[in-house]
Protein backbone atom coordinates (compact mmCIF):
# COMPACT_ATOMS: atom_id res chain seq x y z
CA UNK A 1 0.00 0.00 0.00
CA UNK A 2 1.61 2.97 -0.87
CA UNK A 3 1.43 6.53 0.67
CA UNK A 4 -1.43 8.09 -1.08
CA UNK A 5 -3.62 4.39 -0.36
CA UNK A 6 -2.40 4.80 3.33
CA UNK A 7 -3.43 8.13 3.85
CA UNK A 8 -7.04 7.02 1.74
CA UNK A 9 -7.69 4.49 4.38
CA UNK A 10 -7.08 7.03 7.03
CA UNK A 11 -9.47 9.53 6.04
CA UNK A 12 -12.30 7.33 5.85
CA UNK A 13 -12.75 7.00 9.21
CA UNK A 14 -13.80 10.33 9.60
CA UNK A 15 -17.12 12.52 8.38
CA UNK A 16 -17.40 14.50 5.73
CA UNK A 17 -17.76 17.85 7.21
CA UNK A 18 -16.77 20.04 10.02
CA UNK A 19 -17.54 22.72 12.20
CA UNK A 20 -20.55 24.72 11.25
CA UNK A 21 -20.46 22.33 7.99
CA UNK A 22 -17.35 23.21 6.41
CA UNK A 23 -16.54 20.14 3.63
CA UNK A 24 -13.50 18.19 4.74
CA UNK A 25 -10.55 18.89 2.63
CA UNK A 26 -8.41 16.11 3.88
CA UNK A 27 -8.49 14.11 0.22
CA UNK A 28 -7.70 16.71 -1.86
CA UNK A 29 -5.23 18.04 0.07
CA UNK A 30 -3.23 14.34 0.17
CA UNK A 31 -3.93 14.51 -4.19
CA UNK A 32 -2.76 17.72 -4.46
CA UNK A 33 0.31 16.94 -2.15
CA UNK A 34 1.21 13.78 -4.29
CA UNK A 35 0.69 15.74 -7.76
CA UNK A 36 3.19 18.68 -6.52
CA UNK A 37 5.53 15.35 -5.58
CA UNK A 38 5.80 16.03 -1.87
CA UNK A 39 3.85 13.14 -0.86
CA UNK A 40 6.50 12.63 2.11
CA UNK A 41 4.11 15.79 3.79
CA UNK A 42 0.38 13.61 3.57
CA UNK A 43 0.96 11.91 7.23
CA UNK A 44 2.26 15.29 8.77
CA UNK A 45 -0.68 17.55 6.95
CA UNK A 46 -3.60 14.23 8.17
CA UNK A 47 -1.97 13.82 11.49
CA UNK A 48 -2.67 17.80 12.02
CA UNK A 49 -6.12 17.89 10.23
CA UNK A 50 -8.04 14.72 11.42
CA UNK A 51 -8.15 15.50 14.69
CA UNK A 52 -10.52 18.44 13.62
CA UNK A 53 -12.66 15.69 12.11
CA UNK A 54 -15.25 13.84 13.75
CA UNK A 55 -15.58 9.79 13.19
CA UNK A 56 -18.13 8.72 10.24
CA UNK A 57 -21.75 8.12 11.39
CA UNK A 58 -23.73 5.07 10.56
CA UNK A 59 -25.42 5.24 7.31
CA UNK A 60 -29.48 4.24 6.53
CA UNK A 61 -30.18 3.05 2.81
CA UNK A 62 -31.91 5.28 0.64
CA UNK A 63 -35.19 3.69 -1.01
CA UNK A 64 -34.87 4.41 -4.50
CA UNK A 65 -38.40 5.94 -4.68
CA UNK A 66 -36.72 8.76 -2.35
CA UNK A 67 -33.68 9.18 -3.90
CA UNK A 68 -34.09 12.27 -6.58
CA UNK A 69 -35.77 14.32 -3.65
CA UNK A 70 -32.69 12.99 -1.40
CA UNK A 71 -30.27 14.98 -3.24
CA UNK A 72 -29.13 17.54 -1.27
CA UNK A 73 -31.19 16.78 1.60
CA UNK A 74 -29.96 13.63 2.50
CA UNK A 75 -26.70 12.70 4.83
CA UNK A 76 -23.26 11.98 3.35
CA UNK A 77 -23.21 8.53 5.27
CA UNK A 78 -26.70 7.96 4.10
CA UNK A 79 -25.68 8.08 0.60
CA UNK A 80 -22.45 6.24 1.22
CA UNK A 81 -24.33 3.33 2.51
CA UNK A 82 -26.92 3.72 -0.61
CA UNK A 83 -24.52 3.78 -3.52
CA UNK A 84 -22.03 0.53 -1.14
CA UNK A 85 -25.20 -1.75 -1.76
CA UNK A 86 -25.83 0.00 -5.76
CA UNK A 87 -22.65 -0.37 -6.57
CA UNK A 88 -21.89 -3.60 -5.37
CA UNK A 89 -19.86 -6.14 -7.91
CA UNK A 90 -19.59 -3.29 -10.28
CA UNK A 91 -16.72 -1.50 -11.50
CA UNK A 92 -16.18 1.90 -10.76
CA UNK A 93 -16.03 3.33 -14.30
CA UNK A 94 -20.18 2.20 -14.31
CA UNK A 95 -20.39 3.78 -11.30
CA UNK A 96 -19.76 6.87 -12.87
CA UNK A 97 -21.14 6.67 -16.12
CA UNK A 98 -24.23 5.67 -13.64
CA UNK A 99 -24.30 8.93 -11.12
CA UNK A 100 -22.20 11.74 -13.23
CA UNK A 101 -25.54 12.51 -15.23
CA UNK A 102 -27.39 13.41 -12.07
CA UNK A 103 -24.73 14.81 -10.36
CA UNK A 104 -23.26 17.04 -12.71
CA UNK A 105 -26.53 18.92 -12.84
CA UNK A 106 -25.93 19.61 -8.99
CA UNK A 107 -22.26 21.30 -8.90
CA UNK A 108 -23.15 24.18 -6.98
CA UNK A 109 -23.02 21.81 -3.83
CA UNK A 110 -20.57 22.19 -1.36
CA UNK A 111 -19.10 25.65 -2.98
CA UNK A 112 -18.50 23.46 -5.64
CA UNK A 113 -16.19 20.42 -3.53
CA UNK A 114 -18.71 17.81 -4.01
CA UNK A 115 -17.48 17.45 -7.52
CA UNK A 116 -14.06 18.13 -6.36
CA UNK A 117 -13.38 15.89 -4.38
CA UNK A 118 -15.05 13.37 -7.00
CA UNK A 119 -12.46 14.48 -9.74
CA UNK A 120 -9.59 13.54 -7.78
CA UNK A 121 -11.04 10.19 -7.05
CA UNK A 122 -11.20 9.59 -10.52
CA UNK A 123 -7.92 10.93 -10.87
CA UNK A 124 -6.38 8.97 -8.56
CA UNK A 125 -8.08 5.71 -9.95
CA UNK A 126 -7.20 6.68 -13.13
CA UNK A 127 -3.61 6.66 -12.10
CA UNK A 128 -3.97 3.10 -10.18
CA UNK A 129 -6.88 0.93 -9.53
CA UNK A 130 -6.97 -0.21 -5.55
CA UNK A 131 -9.69 -0.97 -2.71
CA UNK A 132 -8.76 2.27 -1.22
CA UNK A 133 -9.53 4.69 -4.12
CA UNK A 134 -12.56 2.70 -5.64
CA UNK A 135 -13.88 3.72 -1.60
CA UNK A 136 -12.96 7.08 -1.96
CA UNK A 137 -15.17 7.66 -5.02
CA UNK A 138 -18.00 6.15 -3.29
CA UNK A 139 -17.20 8.93 -0.67
CA UNK A 140 -16.50 11.53 -3.00
CA UNK A 141 -19.75 10.49 -4.99
CA UNK A 142 -21.81 10.34 -1.66
CA UNK A 143 -20.76 13.85 -0.28
CA UNK A 144 -21.49 15.66 -3.64
CA UNK A 145 -25.69 13.79 -3.82
CA UNK A 146 -25.53 15.08 -0.20
CA UNK A 147 -24.98 18.63 -0.73
CA UNK A 148 -25.77 18.52 -4.41
CA UNK A 149 -27.55 22.23 -5.65
CA UNK A 150 -28.84 22.96 -9.03
CA UNK A 151 -27.23 25.38 -11.42
CA UNK A 152 -29.64 28.34 -11.74
CA UNK A 153 -30.33 27.64 -15.60
CA UNK A 154 -28.47 25.43 -17.99
CA UNK A 155 -25.70 26.78 -19.98
CA UNK A 156 -26.20 26.55 -23.89
CA UNK A 157 -29.59 26.47 -23.91
CA UNK A 158 -29.75 29.07 -26.46
CA UNK A 159 -26.41 29.26 -27.37
CA UNK A 160 -25.21 31.62 -29.45
CA UNK A 161 -21.82 31.51 -32.39
CA UNK A 162 -19.07 33.48 -30.42
CA UNK A 163 -20.39 33.29 -26.91
CA UNK A 164 -17.12 31.48 -25.68
CA UNK A 165 -16.10 31.65 -21.78
CA UNK A 166 -14.22 35.26 -22.50
CA UNK A 167 -17.23 36.88 -24.26
CA UNK A 168 -19.65 35.79 -20.79
CA UNK A 169 -17.38 36.31 -18.38
CA UNK A 170 -16.78 39.81 -19.61
CA UNK A 171 -21.02 40.43 -19.37
CA UNK A 172 -19.87 40.70 -15.80
CA UNK A 173 -17.21 43.46 -15.92
CA UNK A 174 -18.11 46.13 -13.46
CA UNK A 175 -21.22 44.84 -12.53
CA UNK A 176 -21.94 45.88 -8.48
CA UNK A 177 -20.74 43.41 -5.58
CA UNK A 178 -23.94 41.96 -4.61
CA UNK A 179 -22.88 39.26 -2.35
CA UNK A 180 -22.27 41.35 1.05
CA UNK A 181 -25.92 41.13 1.34
CA UNK A 182 -25.89 37.11 2.35
CA UNK A 183 -25.13 35.15 4.70
CA UNK A 184 -23.53 32.75 2.92
CA UNK A 185 -22.38 31.67 -0.25
CA UNK A 186 -24.78 29.37 -0.95
CA UNK A 187 -27.67 31.98 -0.50
CA UNK A 188 -25.75 33.82 -3.03
CA UNK A 189 -25.25 31.78 -5.61
CA UNK A 190 -29.29 30.89 -4.99
CA UNK A 191 -30.02 34.16 -6.21
CA UNK A 192 -29.09 33.83 -9.63
CA UNK A 193 -31.91 32.33 -10.63
CA UNK A 194 -33.63 36.25 -10.60
CA UNK A 195 -30.73 38.00 -12.70
CA UNK A 196 -31.94 38.09 -16.40
CA UNK A 197 -28.27 39.49 -16.93
CA UNK A 198 -26.87 36.04 -15.28
CA UNK A 199 -29.97 33.91 -16.71
CA UNK A 200 -29.55 35.17 -20.26
CA UNK A 201 -25.61 35.18 -20.73
CA UNK A 202 -25.23 31.56 -19.74
CA UNK A 203 -28.09 30.49 -21.81
CA UNK A 204 -26.21 31.43 -24.84
CA UNK A 205 -23.05 29.81 -24.01
CA UNK A 206 -21.49 27.71 -26.98
CA UNK A 207 -20.33 24.68 -25.72
CA UNK A 208 -19.91 23.10 -28.78
CA UNK A 209 -17.97 25.93 -30.63
CA UNK A 210 -14.25 23.97 -29.16
CA UNK A 211 -13.08 21.06 -28.04
CA UNK A 212 -13.66 20.55 -24.49
CA UNK A 213 -10.28 20.45 -23.11
CA UNK A 214 -9.43 23.95 -25.15
CA UNK A 215 -12.78 25.39 -23.84
CA UNK A 216 -11.49 24.61 -19.97
CA UNK A 217 -8.47 26.03 -20.85
CA UNK A 218 -9.93 29.08 -21.87
CA UNK A 219 -12.08 29.06 -19.06
CA UNK A 220 -9.66 27.96 -16.22
CA UNK A 221 -6.82 31.19 -18.05
CA UNK A 222 -9.97 33.53 -17.07
CA UNK A 223 -10.55 32.17 -13.96
CA UNK A 224 -7.01 32.82 -12.63
CA UNK A 225 -7.60 36.58 -14.24
CA UNK A 226 -10.49 37.27 -12.36
CA UNK A 227 -8.22 35.60 -9.12
CA UNK A 228 -5.59 38.13 -9.47
CA UNK A 229 -7.83 40.86 -10.28
CA UNK A 230 -10.21 40.84 -7.20
CA UNK A 231 -7.95 40.60 -4.16
CA UNK A 232 -10.32 41.29 -1.71
CA UNK A 233 -12.61 38.25 -2.78
CA UNK A 234 -9.48 35.50 -3.64
CA UNK A 235 -11.05 32.59 -2.23
CA UNK A 236 -14.46 32.61 -3.59
CA UNK A 237 -12.37 33.30 -7.28
CA UNK A 238 -9.70 30.12 -6.23
CA UNK A 239 -12.84 28.20 -5.53
CA UNK A 240 -14.20 29.44 -9.48
CA UNK A 241 -11.07 27.86 -10.87
CA UNK A 242 -10.65 24.51 -8.55
CA UNK A 243 -13.80 23.76 -9.69
CA UNK A 244 -13.93 24.40 -12.92
CA UNK A 245 -10.63 22.95 -13.78
CA UNK A 246 -11.52 19.43 -12.11
CA UNK A 247 -13.93 18.69 -14.89
CA UNK A 248 -11.38 17.74 -16.97
CA UNK A 249 -11.20 14.46 -15.42
CA UNK A 250 -14.83 13.57 -14.90
CA UNK A 251 -15.64 14.78 -18.83
CA UNK A 252 -14.21 11.26 -20.18
CA UNK A 253 -16.71 9.62 -18.47
CA UNK A 254 -19.77 11.40 -19.59
CA UNK A 255 -21.67 10.93 -23.13
CA UNK A 256 -21.95 14.21 -25.38
CA UNK A 257 -24.55 15.67 -23.64
CA UNK A 258 -22.91 14.85 -20.13
CA UNK A 259 -20.15 16.55 -21.76
CA UNK A 260 -22.44 19.61 -22.23
CA UNK A 261 -23.60 19.93 -18.83
CA UNK A 262 -20.11 19.50 -17.11
CA UNK A 263 -18.79 22.41 -19.39
CA UNK A 264 -21.92 24.15 -18.43
CA UNK A 265 -21.20 23.40 -14.91
CA UNK A 266 -17.19 24.61 -14.88
CA UNK A 267 -18.86 28.08 -16.86
CA UNK A 268 -21.30 28.35 -13.56
CA UNK A 269 -17.93 27.70 -11.46
CA UNK A 270 -16.82 30.75 -12.13
CA UNK A 271 -18.76 32.38 -14.16
CA UNK A 272 -21.40 32.93 -10.47
CA UNK A 273 -18.53 34.31 -8.35
CA UNK A 274 -17.74 37.12 -10.93
CA UNK A 275 -20.98 38.37 -11.40
CA UNK A 276 -21.88 38.36 -7.86
CA UNK A 277 -19.16 40.19 -6.57
CA UNK A 278 -18.09 42.34 -9.71
CA UNK A 279 -14.96 44.03 -10.47
CA UNK A 280 -13.13 43.02 -13.36
CA UNK A 281 -11.31 40.30 -14.60
CA UNK A 282 -9.22 42.74 -17.06
CA UNK A 283 -6.92 44.41 -14.72
CA UNK A 284 -3.76 41.82 -13.05
CA UNK A 285 -1.77 44.06 -10.64
CA UNK A 286 0.11 41.39 -8.56
CA UNK A 287 2.64 42.04 -5.50
CA UNK A 288 5.50 42.81 -6.82
CA UNK A 289 7.33 39.99 -5.12
CA UNK A 290 5.19 37.13 -7.36
CA UNK A 291 6.77 38.35 -10.34
CA UNK A 292 9.94 36.72 -9.55
CA UNK A 293 8.52 33.89 -7.23
CA UNK A 294 6.10 32.67 -10.26
CA UNK A 295 9.16 32.14 -12.35
CA UNK A 296 9.92 28.97 -10.48
CA UNK A 297 7.30 26.13 -10.82
CA UNK A 298 9.87 23.96 -8.33
CA UNK A 299 9.52 26.70 -6.00
CA UNK A 300 6.11 27.34 -5.59
CA UNK A 301 5.39 23.48 -5.61
CA UNK A 302 7.48 23.68 -2.43
CA UNK A 303 6.28 26.24 -0.66
CA UNK A 304 2.96 26.04 -1.75
CA UNK A 305 2.99 22.08 -0.40
CA UNK A 306 5.21 23.27 2.84
CA UNK A 307 2.20 25.84 4.22
CA UNK A 308 -0.20 23.34 4.66
CA UNK A 309 -2.23 25.37 3.82
CA UNK A 310 -6.11 24.02 1.46
CA UNK A 311 -6.44 26.70 -0.62
CA UNK A 312 -2.18 27.30 -1.11
CA UNK A 313 -2.02 23.68 -1.71
CA UNK A 314 -5.10 23.03 -3.88
CA UNK A 315 -4.96 26.17 -6.31
CA UNK A 316 -1.12 25.84 -6.66
CA UNK A 317 -1.56 22.24 -7.91
CA UNK A 318 -4.58 23.60 -10.34
CA UNK A 319 -2.70 25.87 -11.57
CA UNK A 320 0.48 24.05 -12.28
CA UNK A 321 -1.47 21.46 -13.74
CA UNK A 322 -3.42 24.15 -16.03
CA UNK A 323 -0.07 25.97 -17.44
CA UNK A 324 1.46 22.39 -18.37
CA UNK A 325 -1.47 21.81 -20.81
CA UNK A 326 -1.71 25.47 -21.87
CA UNK A 327 0.77 27.76 -20.49
CA UNK A 328 -0.60 31.56 -19.81
CA UNK A 329 1.57 34.06 -17.23
CA UNK A 330 -2.13 34.09 -15.24
CA UNK A 331 -1.35 30.30 -13.93
CA UNK A 332 1.74 31.84 -12.65
CA UNK A 333 0.94 34.26 -10.77
CA UNK A 334 -2.16 33.45 -9.54
CA UNK A 335 0.00 30.34 -7.84
CA UNK A 336 2.32 32.54 -6.73
CA UNK A 337 -0.35 35.53 -5.10
CA UNK A 338 -1.88 32.35 -3.28
CA UNK A 339 1.22 31.06 -1.84
CA UNK A 340 2.34 35.10 -0.70
CA UNK A 341 -1.28 35.82 0.15
CA UNK A 342 -3.20 32.75 1.54
CA UNK A 343 -0.61 31.05 3.24
CA UNK A 344 -2.85 30.06 6.26
CA UNK A 345 -4.76 26.68 7.21
CA UNK A 346 -8.82 26.73 7.29
CA UNK A 347 -8.54 22.91 8.96
CA UNK A 348 -6.34 21.78 10.98
CA UNK A 349 -3.58 24.57 11.45
CA UNK A 350 -6.42 27.27 12.89
CA UNK A 351 -7.14 29.27 10.49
Amino acid sequence: MNELDQALSRIHSCSFEYGMGETSHAAMMVGALEALGHKSLIEAFLDVYLPRLGLLGDGELIPSEARSTALGSARGEDWLRTLEVESGSAGWRDLLHEQLPVLVEGAFGAGLYGSHRASWAVRNLELEDSAERRTELLFALSYWASRHVPVPVRAGLEPERGWTPNRILAEFDGTPASAGGFENQADAWASLSDSTLYQDSLKRADLDARDPSDFLSELCAEAAGLYLANPEHRLVHAHGLIGASGFRYLIPHLDSQGTKSALGAALHSVAAPHSLYGGSGRRVSPAPEAQPLSESWDEMRYRAACSLSEPVTELTEVCWREDRIHPDPRFRLAAADAILELGFSHGGRGG
